[in-house]
Protein backbone atom coordinates (compact mmCIF):
# COMPACT_ATOMS: atom_id res chain seq x y z
CA UNK A 1 0.00 0.00 0.00
CA UNK A 2 1.15 3.21 -1.14
CA UNK A 3 1.67 5.97 1.52
CA UNK A 4 0.19 9.33 2.13
CA UNK A 5 3.48 10.71 1.00
CA UNK A 6 3.76 8.99 -1.91
CA UNK A 7 0.04 9.76 -3.17
CA UNK A 8 1.29 13.45 -2.43
CA UNK A 9 3.82 13.40 -4.64
CA UNK A 10 1.99 11.82 -6.95
CA UNK A 11 -0.64 13.80 -7.27
CA UNK A 12 1.67 17.38 -7.16
CA UNK A 13 3.17 15.82 -10.23
CA UNK A 14 0.27 15.75 -12.02
CA UNK A 15 -0.01 19.74 -11.38
CA UNK A 16 -3.48 20.22 -10.72
CA UNK A 17 -3.42 18.36 -7.18
CA UNK A 18 -2.03 19.33 -4.15
CA UNK A 19 -2.68 16.97 -0.90
CA UNK A 20 -2.05 17.69 2.55
CA UNK A 21 -3.00 15.22 5.97
CA UNK A 22 -3.91 16.40 9.05
CA UNK A 23 -4.23 13.30 11.54
CA UNK A 24 -6.98 10.89 10.04
CA UNK A 25 -8.18 12.87 7.05
CA UNK A 26 -7.04 14.75 3.68
CA UNK A 27 -7.49 17.79 2.05
CA UNK A 28 -7.34 17.86 -1.75
CA UNK A 29 -6.39 21.55 -3.50
CA UNK A 30 -7.91 21.26 -6.76
CA UNK A 31 -6.12 23.60 -9.52
CA UNK A 32 -7.52 23.77 -13.07
CA UNK A 33 -6.19 21.84 -16.02
CA UNK A 34 -7.70 20.46 -18.70
CA UNK A 35 -7.14 17.00 -17.28
CA UNK A 36 -7.96 17.77 -14.07
CA UNK A 37 -11.35 15.01 -13.59
CA UNK A 38 -9.37 11.83 -14.24
CA UNK A 39 -6.23 12.99 -12.08
CA UNK A 40 -8.88 13.83 -9.25
CA UNK A 41 -10.35 10.15 -9.86
CA UNK A 42 -6.32 8.47 -9.42
CA UNK A 43 -5.66 10.98 -6.45
CA UNK A 44 -8.74 9.52 -4.66
CA UNK A 45 -8.65 6.16 -5.77
CA UNK A 46 -4.76 5.91 -4.05
CA UNK A 47 -6.56 7.88 -1.14
CA UNK A 48 -9.60 5.74 -0.52
CA UNK A 49 -6.64 2.47 -0.07
CA UNK A 50 -5.18 4.23 2.55
CA UNK A 51 -6.94 2.89 6.09
CA UNK A 52 -5.43 5.65 8.10
CA UNK A 53 -7.80 8.12 6.15
CA UNK A 54 -10.88 8.72 7.39
CA UNK A 55 -12.33 11.60 5.65
CA UNK A 56 -11.49 14.30 2.59
CA UNK A 57 -11.92 17.56 2.64
CA UNK A 58 -11.85 19.14 -1.28
CA UNK A 59 -10.97 23.09 -2.01
CA UNK A 60 -11.46 24.04 -5.54
CA UNK A 61 -8.70 27.16 -5.85
CA UNK A 62 -10.47 28.83 -8.24
CA UNK A 63 -14.61 28.36 -8.66
CA UNK A 64 -15.03 30.68 -11.01
CA UNK A 65 -13.15 29.03 -13.95
CA UNK A 66 -14.48 25.48 -12.70
CA UNK A 67 -17.52 27.12 -13.41
CA UNK A 68 -17.34 28.81 -16.37
CA UNK A 69 -14.71 26.19 -18.41
CA UNK A 70 -15.75 22.94 -17.33
CA UNK A 71 -18.32 21.10 -19.43
CA UNK A 72 -19.92 17.98 -18.73
CA UNK A 73 -18.96 16.07 -22.09
CA UNK A 74 -15.58 14.31 -21.26
CA UNK A 75 -16.16 11.00 -19.72
CA UNK A 76 -14.27 11.38 -16.65
CA UNK A 77 -16.32 14.23 -15.71
CA UNK A 78 -19.57 12.56 -16.21
CA UNK A 79 -17.72 9.51 -14.02
CA UNK A 80 -16.68 11.68 -11.23
CA UNK A 81 -20.19 12.56 -10.11
CA UNK A 82 -20.89 9.14 -9.39
CA UNK A 83 -17.77 8.40 -8.34
CA UNK A 84 -18.25 11.24 -5.60
CA UNK A 85 -21.78 10.75 -4.52
CA UNK A 86 -20.46 6.64 -3.83
CA UNK A 87 -17.15 7.20 -2.63
CA UNK A 88 -16.48 4.79 0.45
CA UNK A 89 -14.93 8.20 2.72
CA UNK A 90 -16.71 11.11 3.39
CA UNK A 91 -16.01 14.41 1.19
CA UNK A 92 -16.58 17.70 2.33
CA UNK A 93 -16.74 20.13 0.21
CA UNK A 94 -15.74 24.00 0.80
CA UNK A 95 -17.77 26.50 -1.13
CA UNK A 96 -16.25 30.23 -0.78
CA UNK A 97 -17.56 31.97 -3.75
CA UNK A 98 -19.83 31.72 -6.73
CA UNK A 99 -20.63 28.09 -7.84
CA UNK A 100 -22.54 27.25 -11.02
CA UNK A 101 -22.34 24.76 -14.17
CA UNK A 102 -20.45 21.21 -13.26
CA UNK A 103 -19.04 22.75 -9.57
CA UNK A 104 -22.99 22.64 -8.67
CA UNK A 105 -23.24 18.81 -9.73
CA UNK A 106 -20.10 18.69 -7.45
CA UNK A 107 -21.43 20.26 -4.42
CA UNK A 108 -24.60 18.02 -4.57
CA UNK A 109 -21.99 14.88 -5.05
CA UNK A 110 -20.18 15.63 -1.98
CA UNK A 111 -21.77 14.57 1.45
CA UNK A 112 -21.03 17.52 3.14
CA UNK A 113 -20.94 21.09 2.02
CA UNK A 114 -19.37 24.15 4.02
CA UNK A 115 -19.99 27.43 2.38
CA UNK A 116 -19.34 30.97 3.29
CA UNK A 117 -22.31 33.35 4.14
CA UNK A 118 -21.33 35.38 0.76
CA UNK A 119 -21.45 32.50 -1.53
CA UNK A 120 -23.95 32.42 -4.92
CA UNK A 121 -25.47 28.80 -6.44
CA UNK A 122 -26.50 29.50 -9.95
CA UNK A 123 -28.54 26.40 -10.72
CA UNK A 124 -28.24 25.14 -13.71
CA UNK A 125 -30.63 21.76 -13.75
CA UNK A 126 -33.28 21.98 -10.69
CA UNK A 127 -34.51 18.28 -11.71
CA UNK A 128 -30.94 16.61 -10.38
CA UNK A 129 -31.96 18.41 -6.83
CA UNK A 130 -34.94 16.43 -6.04
CA UNK A 131 -32.79 13.45 -4.75
CA UNK A 132 -31.12 15.55 -2.19
CA UNK A 133 -33.89 18.30 -1.25
CA UNK A 134 -37.10 16.33 -2.01
CA UNK A 135 -39.91 16.64 -3.93
CA UNK A 136 -41.69 19.39 -1.58
CA UNK A 137 -38.70 21.59 -1.30
CA UNK A 138 -38.01 21.08 -5.33
CA UNK A 139 -41.40 22.89 -5.81
CA UNK A 140 -40.26 26.21 -3.84
CA UNK A 141 -37.46 26.23 -6.37
CA UNK A 142 -40.43 27.03 -9.41
CA UNK A 143 -40.68 30.44 -7.55
CA UNK A 144 -36.90 30.88 -7.20
CA UNK A 145 -34.93 32.28 -9.64
CA UNK A 146 -31.62 30.53 -11.12
CA UNK A 147 -29.45 32.10 -8.63
CA UNK A 148 -30.12 31.46 -4.97
CA UNK A 149 -27.91 33.05 -1.84
CA UNK A 150 -25.77 30.98 0.52
CA UNK A 151 -28.79 31.10 3.53
CA UNK A 152 -31.67 29.56 0.76
CA UNK A 153 -29.00 27.17 -0.18
CA UNK A 154 -28.58 26.36 3.40
CA UNK A 155 -32.19 26.15 3.97
CA UNK A 156 -33.23 23.93 0.70
CA UNK A 157 -30.30 21.79 2.56
CA UNK A 158 -27.73 21.75 -0.42
CA UNK A 159 -25.81 23.37 2.53
CA UNK A 160 -24.74 21.83 5.39
CA UNK A 161 -22.53 24.78 7.27
CA UNK A 162 -22.32 28.53 6.94
CA UNK A 163 -19.72 30.48 7.82
CA UNK A 164 -17.26 33.54 7.23
CA UNK A 165 -14.99 32.99 4.46
CA UNK A 166 -11.98 33.27 6.81
CA UNK A 167 -13.24 30.13 9.01
CA UNK A 168 -13.99 27.44 6.26
CA UNK A 169 -11.11 25.61 6.51
CA UNK A 170 -11.57 25.54 10.39
CA UNK A 171 -15.32 24.42 10.13
CA UNK A 172 -14.22 21.77 7.37
CA UNK A 173 -11.02 20.66 9.52
CA UNK A 174 -14.11 20.08 12.91
CA UNK A 175 -15.62 18.14 10.87
CA UNK A 176 -13.30 15.81 9.63
CA UNK A 177 -11.87 15.64 13.06
CA UNK A 178 -15.23 14.80 14.43
CA UNK A 179 -16.12 12.09 11.74
CA UNK A 180 -12.31 10.53 12.50
CA UNK A 181 -13.46 9.63 15.99
CA UNK A 182 -15.72 7.06 14.75
CA UNK A 183 -15.54 3.71 13.60
CA UNK A 184 -15.02 3.56 10.14
CA UNK A 185 -17.15 0.42 8.85
CA UNK A 186 -19.77 2.38 10.67
CA UNK A 187 -19.02 5.74 8.55
CA UNK A 188 -19.21 3.55 5.05
CA UNK A 189 -22.15 1.70 6.21
CA UNK A 190 -24.28 5.32 6.54
CA UNK A 191 -22.90 6.41 3.13
CA UNK A 192 -23.98 2.80 1.40
CA UNK A 193 -27.19 2.85 3.63
CA UNK A 194 -27.92 6.49 2.19
CA UNK A 195 -26.50 6.17 -1.31
CA UNK A 196 -28.40 3.19 -2.21
CA UNK A 197 -31.28 3.76 -0.27
CA UNK A 198 -32.23 6.65 -1.83
CA UNK A 199 -31.75 4.41 -5.20
CA UNK A 200 -34.85 2.11 -3.95
CA UNK A 201 -38.14 1.62 -2.27
CA UNK A 202 -38.85 1.75 1.54
CA UNK A 203 -38.86 -1.88 2.25
CA UNK A 204 -35.58 -2.54 0.06
CA UNK A 205 -34.14 0.38 2.06
CA UNK A 206 -34.89 -0.92 5.72
CA UNK A 207 -33.58 -4.44 4.53
CA UNK A 208 -30.60 -2.59 3.37
CA UNK A 209 -30.14 -1.08 6.94
CA UNK A 210 -30.58 -4.43 8.81
CA UNK A 211 -28.52 -5.98 6.70
CA UNK A 212 -25.60 -3.48 7.40
CA UNK A 213 -25.80 -3.36 11.02
CA UNK A 214 -25.68 -6.53 10.90
CA UNK A 215 -22.10 -6.63 9.77
CA UNK A 216 -21.16 -3.74 11.78
CA UNK A 217 -22.21 -5.77 14.94
CA UNK A 218 -19.28 -8.86 13.95
CA UNK A 219 -16.90 -6.57 13.41
CA UNK A 220 -14.35 -5.70 15.64
CA UNK A 221 -15.06 -2.05 16.05
CA UNK A 222 -18.33 -2.99 17.65
CA UNK A 223 -16.48 -5.09 20.29
CA UNK A 224 -13.87 -1.80 20.78
CA UNK A 225 -16.82 0.60 21.17
CA UNK A 226 -18.73 -1.60 23.05
CA UNK A 227 -15.47 -2.37 25.77
CA UNK A 228 -14.69 1.61 25.46
CA UNK A 229 -18.43 2.52 26.67
CA UNK A 230 -17.95 0.39 29.23
CA UNK A 231 -15.18 1.35 30.60
CA UNK A 232 -15.32 4.32 30.30
CA UNK A 233 -12.55 5.44 27.77
CA UNK A 234 -12.27 7.04 24.88
CA UNK A 235 -12.45 3.58 21.41
CA UNK A 236 -9.81 3.13 19.74
CA UNK A 237 -10.75 1.82 16.02
CA UNK A 238 -8.99 -0.05 13.54
CA UNK A 239 -11.29 -0.17 10.87
CA UNK A 240 -11.68 -3.81 11.02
Amino acid sequence: MRSIMEISQTANNFMSIKVEQFEAFVILKIYFSEDWARKLKITLRKIQKDKNIRAVILEFTDEEKFSFNVKIKDLNEKYLIHFLENFSLPVILIVKNSISGFLFEIVLASHICVASNSAVFELSKKQSLKKQIGSKKLHKLETIENKINAETAFDLGIVNKLTEVDNLKKEAFGMAETISKFAPSAIKSCLKAVNEGLQTDLNSGLELETELFSQIFATEDMREGTSAFLEKRKPVFNGN
